[in-house]
């Protein structure tokens, strides 16, 4: 069931006028809010979009791409820097069951485990690792919701660093502090028209191997 999901699951760039209600939204933000991460950290936030005016700006924010302000929902993908604070990634190692202060401080005192430890590049790679995981699982839940999704990573933020007036812009009017980072968009919605479902995909060769690389 999971793996014919994740064949039929394709981008769709094209929506109707149609919206996803709020069941639908909330189930789809559930399978992010299970989905996996190191240590539990959870290092994400994400905003729900659907005011026309910040669509818009954020299609600005994805340099001119039409479908992103045409989509009738917007889920504004965010890192959390902040989860790695030390507060607040002690308070998250808590919530694991039976785990002791005296394991949650060697996890804090461990430059492996703790980025923060390291430099403000190592959080922000470990932030960015660990969000593509809710992402793709908000993606299959929406397909088995009956809609479309289409993931937009070319935008402007931290990574591309193009155009940061707009980039501030958006941050701004969807109240994003500093800390937090957008690292993508996902567009939800019905497909205006029947799509094709057909992946081309690489050989499997190409990208699997056992044992060592040289045993394809």
């Amino acid at each position: 069931m999971v793996l014919e999901i994740i064949a039929n699951r394709h981008s769709v760039r094209c929506f109707s006028d149609k919206s996803p209600n709020d069941n639908q939204l909330d189930e789809i933000l559930e399978a992010a809010y299970l989905a996996p991460s190191w240590l539990n950290v959870q290092p994400w936030h994400f905003v729900i979009v659907k005011n026309q005016t910040n669509k818009d700006l954020l299609a600005k924010l994805a340099h001119g791409q039409p479908h992103v302000s045409q989509a009738p929902v917007v889920i504004v993908c965010c890192g959390d820097l902040g989860a790695w604070e030390y507060k607040n990634y002690k308070k998250t190692l808590k919530q694991q069951p039976d785990i002791t202060d005296e394991k949650i401080n060697q996890i804090l005192s461990n430059s492996l485990l703790n980025p923060t430890m390291m430099n403000e590049q190592t959080v922000f790679i470990r932030t960015l690792e660990q969000v593509p995981y809710a992402i793709a699982y908000m993606t299959l839940e929406a397909h088995n919701q009956g809609l479309a999704s289409c993931i937009i990573g070319n935008i402007a933020n931290e990574i591309t660093k193009s155009t940061p007036e707009v980039y501030q812009d958006v941050k701004k009017a969807l109240g994003l502090p500093q800390n937090m980072f957008i690292l993508s968009l996902l567009l939800l919605g019905y497909p205006a028209t029947k799509t094709s479902t057909r992946k081309i995909r690489k050989q499997r060769t190409d990208i699997i191997s056992k044992e060592t690389y040289s045993e394809k």
